[in-house]
């Protein structure tokens, strides 16, 4: 994947790009840290296909799709009789990648035994398939990908300190979606073509101008992947060749309670993460304003239904934050 393939121009993105330059020229260890739907295995991809390895096998690991009985087996591979079931010799996923790059995806989630055992792959560049007594020559460059707080899994003993040494030699950040907001329209553009490629639908609805503000003005606790989603939604639910607000399942009385989660942000304690309240409920509650005023344009009626509010009250809360109700 070429790295002008990663949409966006804004300063996160260009930051991220010159990142992936520079460690694609080694072969350190990279840990690719981010909130989950952000691109994390596209910015592996970039680093392997800008990398001296690039013609060989780049080989994707989700550490917490493979039940723990099987890790040790799908990892290393096993000799014939090596177990209950194992009728003939197969080659680990980790050997299938010699030559190339490993990508350790959601690697936070490997229980501590398996950690470390694969420390000491990565220690020694040797590993020995299950039922094997000869070790075999391992030569990979190791990326990890994690969306988790791997120092506080540290502290909490879920993840060991040599292994996140090891793996974490150079870090990249992926920036999630509202740090890169002014990316979204050309993100936007990008999977709305690349939906119409695939949807078989013909003609191709438009994006029309309404629904691509809705996009802009839309939180995305999902980030580009929760884009995706609402460009897929829109395209199957338009009508009259246009995709329109509505069609894209945000907005209104549509309004994912997952969002107003993240806006929130409450911990254990029932205390806001950054201690204002009431900015945390008036940024909420200027987003819902936008929101249905986006999906119901010059109908303050329709959008105060769709609110729950009077119109006066709503035209109330216009004046509030000074907002233009014909939006």
């Amino acid at each position: 994947m070429p790295i002008n393939a990663l949409i966006g121009n804004s300063p996160a993105m260009q930051r991220l790009r010159t990142q992936i330059e520079r460690a694609a020229k080694c072969n350190a260890s990279v840990l690719i840290c981010g909130p989950t739907g952000s691109g994390k295995e596209l910015v592996a991809q970039a680093l392997h296909q800008h990398s001296a390895r690039r013609q060989q096998p780049f080989v994707a690991i989700n550490c917490g799709a493979i039940p723990n009985d099987l890790l040790e087996s799908e990892l290393f591979g096993f000799q014939r009789g090596s177990f209950t079931g194992a009728d003939q010799q197969r080659q680990g996923l980790l050997m299938s990648a010699h030559g190339g790059t490993v990508l350790l995806d959601e690697v936070a989630e490997l229980p501590l035994a398996m950690q470390v055992k694969l420390l000491r792959v990565l220690q020694e560049g040797r590993l020995r398939p299950l039922g094997s007594h000869q070790e075999r020559q391992l030569n990979v460059r190791w990326l990890a990908a994690t969306h988790r707080d791997l120092p506080a899994r540290m502290a909490a003993q879920q993840f060991r300190h040599d292994l996140y040494y090891r793996l974490a030699v150079l870090e990249i950040h992926v920036p999630g979606l509202d740090e890169r907001r002014q990316d979204i329209a050309a993100l936007a553009a990008h999977l709305h073509q690349r939906a119409a490629s695939t949807a078989g639908v013909h003609p191709v609805p438009l994006l029309s101008e309404a629904a691509l503000n809705a996009l802009q003005a839309h939180h995305y606790p999902g980030h580009v992947r929760q884009l995706d989603n609402h460009i897929q939604r829109g395209m199957a639910m338009a009508e009259n060749g246009v995709i329109r607000p509505q069609d894209l399942g945000i907005g209104g009385a549509d309004w994912p309670v997952a969002e107003v989660r993240e806006a929130t942000e409450i911990d254990s304690s029932g205390l806001s993460r950054n201690g204002n309240l009431d900015q945390e409920l008036a940024d909420l509650e200027r987003r819902r304003l936008l929101a249905a005023l986006t999906t119901h344009p010059n109908n303050q009626k329709a959008a105060a239904q769709a609110l729950g509010l009077s119109p006066r009250a709503l035209r109330y809360r216009l004046a509030k934050y000074g907002l233009n109700g014909g939006v």
